[in-house]
């Protein structure tokens, strides 16, 4: 798909909303937050350090999605 630009809204929410998710306690809120990230692809340059706390942890359910935003 398209790439989103920074400012642009994806569901309703905008990048840092999705990118202060990916800080979540909850394990489903990390994971859609990085599958929303991800389509922000290099626009999301701001999500790199949460997204790297995640792919530290494999287990993660978060993990895949995250390692599908930094591609």
């Amino acid at each position: 798909g398209k790439t989103l630009d920074a400012g642009a809204k994806f569901q309703g929410r905008t990048l840092a909303e999705w990118v202060k998710d990916l800080s979540a306690q909850d394990e489903v809120a990390r994971s859609q937050a990085a599958d929303a990230v991800a389509k922000y692809g290099s626009n999301a340059k701001s999500a790199v350090p949460a997204l790297s706390k995640i792919l530290a942890d494999p287990k993660d359910l978060a993990w895949f999605n995250a390692v599908d935003a930094v591609k």
